[in-house]
């Protein structure tokens, strides 16, 4: 959990400035989870993310997509299918924030956050075998 609350602050100190933010227009977040709702994991990190939003940044929006990876899989014909059903969900709208939780969330932005998600800036967690040469030539990822 320390590594969680961790993340957070590095979180909301990219979209915050102040302790609590009176915000203008409320701020958008996506959170893009690897696995599925009911995964002990995933719902500890979704908690989290969503309480600390809530007492820095109560106005901001949450919304969460589970790419479900854990049980169906990530092949390429899995990951276009959801790049495809992200283009369309989402074609009217912006994010401030994406939060990526897990390698399959991550792996999935690296490659094609810019064709759906316009350059949002991204923080992610969780993904296994990190190395910073991963994000060579990207840029907003932290």
């Amino acid at each position: 959990m320390l590594a969680i609350g961790l993340f957070l602050v590095i979180t909301l100190s990219m979209v915050s400035a102040s302790p609590t933010v009176q915000e203008s227009s409320p701020k958008k977040v996506l959170i893009l989870a690897s696995y599925y709702p009911g995964m002990k994991w995933e719902d500890e990190i979704i908690s989290e993310i969503k309480l600390h939003f809530a007492m820095k940044m109560p106005s901001a929006r949450i919304y969460v997509e589970y790419m479900d990876t854990k049980r169906m899989g990530a092949d390429e014909a899995r990951l276009a299918d959801l790049k495809s059903l992200y283009i369309k969900k989402y074609k009217n709208q912006t994010f401030d924030l994406i939060i990526s939780s897990d390698t399959d969330a991550f792996n999935f932005l690296l490659k094609n956050r810019d064709d759906i998600f316009a350059k949002t800036p991204v923080v992610f967690c969780g993904v296994v075998n990190f190395d910073p040469s991963m994000l060579k030539g990207k840029r907003g990822y932290t």
